[in-house]
């Protein structure tokens, strides 16, 4: 089986890893808080990573997510969604 690199950003008390884990899917998982500070490294880094990709599976773990700031959600949100339109 072929291994894939996670990339974890880490901010205060929350932590994300994410990267592609099996050929166009892709893996998120949140622990702890996610601040908008934590939110806008990692959506700069999934703009980064997703390219301009055509079209994937997300796959989003949040069971060890505590709380969250809705600014952190849509900014990770408008990172997939920015990708999705140029792909068009």
């Amino acid at each position: 089986m072929e291994r894939h690199q996670l990339f974890v950003v880490r901010f205060d008390q929350g932590e994300c890893a994410f990267g592609w884990i099996a050929p166009g899917t892709f893996y998120e998982k949140f622990d702890g808080v996610l601040s908008s500070t934590l939110g806008l490294r990692v959506a700069t880094q999934l703009e980064l990573l997703l390219g301009k990709v055509s079209g994937a599976r997300v796959f989003c773990d949040c069971s060890s997510l505590v709380t969250y700031d809705f600014a952190a959600r849509d900014m990770l949100v408008r990172a997939f969604f920015s990708r999705r339109a140029e792909a068009r």
